[in-house]
């Protein structure tokens, strides 16, 4: 009985330890999983972000070298039919051109005058693809019906090249295809009640002149069923439009190596009227802009890099919202309501000046994004706040500062409510230099979800010092 009680006695330890041992073993596997999640969706200081800011679509330099400039001896167009592969040549006056083949088509345009008083008056029903090669000055005025609803309409590629004029006058859209709009040169006045450039899958253009006036968007890339698709991507080329809607507007990204552009959006009612729209993703990497609009000047539910460039938004929105915003360098003039909005701003070099009425940079959180983030590296930040502004600087979130000069005028140069870390770099408030950040910049506080409630007198921080002893 003694050796039967010990035996028990023995089992029942080993069962307390394995017990202990399991109790541990889920302790620490619950406290790792916590730092994990920890780590991903709440830590944010300046190393665990990581921008998706290039765009793996092609650029329209690249698309343009799919598209071969051989054109086969031209022979004189007599019929307003195509039914035949081949290089035509449009002198004179015409009708209503339709064309209806499963190749290739090329059509020279040498001073031609198209006229079609019910429907596209270039209609692509069917082809592989139409090179419009422009020499000379052309016109093409059309009055179309809302199911072909371009003067020019291709229902495949469309690309025009050549150093000529096109005039184009449409009680609808002006160019449209329903997969690639490419552009490689020319001279195009396009005065649209629609839209005056669009491309389904894509607008690429290279090179050339467009001087646009719409009372619907300016050029417009509209495939939304497809994330690989439905963008803008331009490499040089000189921009004048003036629409009643959106300036560029494109269902993912809109990519801008270069180029010249003033654009200015007119209608200030429920429908979008911003310079620069993408659902997706913006890229300016080089560039002159002098943008006006009722709306917002640049716009997007992702993230937008500028990498160079000069770019002067004057808006009665916001200048920039965006989901996240990188500036690597170049130099940004915004005049507005509101100067930038975003979950995460960072700036690494570059000049951005901001005069604005309400807000100047303001970081919001995106619960499916970023934390709210403002990180400056380097680069030159001025603001110039209106009377009764609401902040210069308002985050709602970490402040990071690790070199640069950032120069806030206003009642509230700063507004803070998260962490402030400052290691470096020149702030100034009001004309003076401040050391310590922290004890000058009011403190908001927010509720769960990130909205705003009210101010107290002022935030309580780490000084300089201390901070670079706790690196």
């Amino acid at each position: 009985m003694k050796i039967k009680n010990k035996s028990d006695e023995f089992m029942k330890s080993k069962k307390i330890d394995l017990k202990k041992i399991i109790f541990i073993v889920s302790v620490i596997v619950i406290i790792i999983l916590i730092l994990l999640l920890f780590e991903m969706f709440i830590k944010n200081d300046d190393n665990n972000i990581s921008f998706n800011i290039e765009s793996d679509k092609k650029r329209a330099s690249e698309i343009s070298k799919l598209y071969k400039d051989d054109y086969a001896s031209p022979v004189l167009l007599k019929e307003s039919s195509i039914n035949k592969s081949g290089s035509y040549e449009l002198r004179g006056n015409y009708e209503c051109i339709k064309i209806n083949t499963n190749l290739n088509v090329n059509l020279i345009l040498n001073n031609a005058n198209i006229v079609c008083n019910n429907g596209p008056a270039i209609y692509v029903e069917n082809a592989k693809s139409l090179h419009v090669d422009l020499n000379g000055d052309n016109y093409i005025n059309s009055n179309t019906t809302a199911d072909l609803d371009g003067a020019i309409y291709s229902k495949d590629d469309l690309i025009f090249t050549g150093d000529g004029l096109l005039n184009i006058v449409s009680n609808y859209e002006g160019i449209v295809s329903n997969d690639n709009l490419v552009f490689k040169n020319g001279k195009y006045l396009i005065n649209s009640v629609e839209t005056a450039i669009k491309g389904k899958d894509v607008v690429a253009i290279e090179n050339g002149s467009f001087t646009i006036h719409s009372s619907g968007d300016g050029i417009k890339s509209s495939n939304n069923q497809n994330s690989s698709k439905g963008y803008i991507t331009i490499d040089n080329g000189k921009f004048d439009i003036d629409s009643s809607l959106d300036g560029l507007q494109a269902e993912t990204d809109v990519l801008i190596g270069n180029g010249e552009f003033r654009i200015k959006t007119r209608i200030d009612n429920e429908e979008s009227s911003k310079a620069i729209k993408a659902d997706n993703m913006i890229e300016i990497k080089d560039g002159k802009f002098d943008i006006n609009s009722v709306d917002d000047g640049i716009n997007s539910n992702g993230n937008m890099k500028i990498d160079g460039g000069d770019i002067s938004i004057n808006s009665n929105d916001e200048g920039i919202k965006v989901t996240g915003m990188f500036i690597n360098c170049g130099n940004l003039i915004i005049n507005s309501k509101d100067g930038i909005k975003a979950s995460y701003f960072k700036m690494d070099g570059g000049h951005l000046v901001i005069n604005a009425q309400d807000e100047g940079i303001t970081t919001l959180n995106d619960i499916n994004k970023y934390n709210a983030t403002c990180e400056i590296n380097n680069g030159n930040i001025d603001i110039y706040m209106g009377p009764g502004s609401k902040g210069g600087i308002i985050c709602l979130g970490s402040f990071i500062i690790h070199n640069g000069v950032i120069n806030v005028t206003g009642d509230l140069p700063f507004v803070f409510s998260g962490t402030v870390f400052d290691d470096g770099g020149t702030i100034v408030m009001n004309g003076e230099n401040v050391d310590d950040i922290s004890i000058m910049a009011p403190r908001k506080k927010t509720t769960n979800n990130g909205n705003n409630n009210n101010h107290s007198e002022h935030s309580i921080r780490r000084d300089k010092n201390t901070q670079k002893k706790d690196q």
